[in-house]
Parts: C-alpha cells; sequence; structure tokens
C-alpha cells in the first residue's frame, strides 16, 4: 500500500509541476511539436536505466536530455516549410491558440488552431464586410468592432468621417504582435488612430462589461466552426449587444454564403443564423455575397441602394469593390 501511494504521490506531483511549468513558462514561448519532441526524447533516454539501474536512470536521462536540446534545434526549421508553394513564415504557440501564418507573393494567411481566420490584403472581403453596413446607417459615431483589428476592417471603418471612437476587441495579444512582426505595416497602421482605443480581451466578456451606447457593433469574427467562436453567434450573445446598442443601432454579423446561389444545408446554415437574431430584434436585414451580412436593430430600416451610393459619395469613400454600381 505505501509503494503504491509513493507511486501515486510522485506522479501527482510531477503532473503538478509539469503542468505549471508547462502552462505559465513554456506556453507562448516553445511551439507545443517542440515540446512534445523534447518529452518524447527525455522519456526514451530514461527507459534503458529502468532495466539497468538508478545510475544508468541518471545517464539515460542526461542523454535524453541531450538529445531533446538537439532536437529542439531542428524543429523550428522543420516549421518552417512549404505548403502549396506557400512558406511557413510564423508559427506560434499562444495561451490562448496556435497561430500560424502562411505567405506567398505579398499574400499572407493566418490560421488559428488549424482553421483559417483571415488573409491579408482581402480588400474585397474587408469592405463588403464594414462598409454597407455603415452606409445603411446614416450617423455612426461610435462602433464597436468584435474581431478585424489586423484584417484591414479597423481601416474601412475608421474610413468613414464621421467615426469618432471605435473600440476594437482583440483575444490575443500574441495576434496583434505577430501582425506586427509578419504582415506588411499596412494591417495595424489603423491601431495608431487616435479614434481608435485597442481592448486585448475576450469579445463575449468585454460585451458582458462595457456600457455604450454604440452605433453600430460589428463583429468581424469567423464562422461558429468550434465552441469558441459559436459564442458570438448565440441568442444570449446577441441581447447582450442589443443591450448596448443606441436607440437606432445596429448589429453586424454574418456567415460565409454565396452571391447568387445557396444549397439546402448552407441555405438552413444561414437561416439558422437569422432566426437566431430574430429572437432578439425586430428587423433583420440580409445582404447577399460570398459573406452573407445580417443587420440588426430594433428600428425599420428600408434598404435603399441609391441612398446608400449617395452616402459613399458624400462620405468621400473610394471603396475598390463596394461601388455605386454594386450596390443594387
Amino acid at each position: 500500500g505505501r509503494a503504491g501511494a509513493r507511486v501515486f504521490g510522485w506522479e501527482a506531483l510531477g503532473f503538478g509541476v509539469g503542468g505549471v511549468l508547462f502552462g505559465l513558462v513554456l506556453v507562448g514561448r516553445v511551439p507545443a511539436l517542440l515540446a512534445m519532441a523534447g518529452l518524447a526524447v527525455v522519456a526514451a533516454g530514461a527507459v534503458p536505466g529502468l532495466w539497468m539501474g538508478r545510475r544508468r536512470v541518471i545517464w539515460g536521462g542526461l542523454a535524453g536530455v541531450t538529445a531533446a536540446v538537439a532536437v529542439m534545434a531542428l524543429v523550428p526549421r522543420l516549421e518552417r516549410s512549404t505548403l502549396f508553394g506557400r512558406e511557413a513564415l510564423v508559427s506560434r504557440d499562444t495561451v490562448h491558440s496556435r497561430v500560424e501564418v502562411m505567405g506567398a507573393a505579398g499574400q499572407h494567411d493566418v490560421y488559428v488552431d488549424g482553421l483559417w481566420a483571415f488573409s491579408y490584403p482581402d480588400p474585397e472581403t474587408v469592405e463588403w464586410t464594414v462598409h454597407p453596413p455603415l452606409l445603411i446607417h446614416d450617423d455612426p459615431r461610435r462602433v464597436l468592432l468584435i474581431g478585424g483589428a489586423v484584417t484591414g476592417a479597423l481601416a474601412e471603418v475608421l474610413a468613414h468621417p464621421m467615426v469618432e471612437r471605435v473600440d476594437a476587441v482583440e483575444l490575443d495579444p500574441r495576434m496583434v504582435e505577430l501582425a506586427r512582426e509578419v504582415l506588411p505595416a499596412e494591417a495595424t497602421g489603423a491601431l495608431a488612430d487616435p479614434r481608435v482605443v485597442l481592448h486585448l480581451t475576450d469579445g463575449r466578456a468585454f460585451v458582458r462589461g462595457a456600457s455604450g451606447p454604440y452605433d453600430v457593433v460589428l463583429l468581424a469574427v469567423p464562422d461558429p466552426k468550434n465552441a469558441q467562436l459559436n459564442r458570438f453567434y448565440t441568442e444570449e450573445f446577441y441581447g447582450l449587444c442589443q443591450r448596448l446598442l443606441a436607440e437606432d443601432g445596429l448589429l453586424v454579423t454574418g456567415v460565409s454564403g454565396s452571391a447568387d446561389m445557396l444549397g439546402p444545408t448552407q441555405a438552413e446554415y444561414v437561416a439558422a443564423v437569422r432566426s437566431t437574431l430574430e429572437e432578439r430584434f425586430d428587423h433583420v436585414l440580409t445582404l447577399p455575397g460570398a459573406r452573407v451580412t445580417f443587420v440588426a436593430g430594433q428600428t425599420e430600416r428600408l434598404l435603399d441602394p441609391d441612398e446608400m451610393a449617395e452616402r459613399l459619395r458624400q462620405r468621400g469613400l473610394q471603396p475598390l469593390h463596394v461601388r455605386p454600381f454594386d450596390l443594387p
């Protein structure tokens, strides 16, 4: 019984110390693949010693550590690989996720936990995400932007001259650091605008504690592909956003769709998001496109492309893809 207790005691102690070491020291500094390789080599080096006596356990462990250091020197080179002609510019483990940036010919694709998050530059996507909703609102002065601080969306919001303040929320501080390190300077240049207040926190937590009011709450987050992202597409979250809006304020969100045709499964997917919004908002507009955009509010608004085109002209905006003849 005592021998068994000692085994479990040492195992629990090792597990606790290892967890603290990894969670507070290694994560964000050592890539997961690197840590895994080092641990595997150390364990393999200790195996012969278990059969050959305690002294050889020590020598086996030291040999394992030496081999681990060698592996740790080689793995970063392996991570700078190429995929379909694109080079892996950087791979980092942060407290929240694993971030990878692939690049080729001036194009950068950012993946978070293996899922595509955004590309830069991608003017068509960010322009259609930002401009139509802000053109529907006649005077968007205060904007809450969740996500999109380094995708180009923030710069498009600031292009509207009446915007006085943008609260930009990003979950991961390392994402902003990586953007400044790897992406072109234009991707993060908007963060220096005095109208921008950057909040490095969880978007849902920020919404829960914010006071508003906002003229527009713009959710520039990826599709709900996992539990972390799905939190931004629930009735409860839409209710939190509704509380922050001014009387004529708008909540803007969207999911991947199609400009001209939806299959049955995709149509149900899009309709599910719309019906969820309708649980909290009296009026929901649906704007078709490669990304189907929903504009929700408590005040009824007519979707008038001529009026939107006139506001585009009055505000001095000259986007590449959202042009007056595209709006109808």
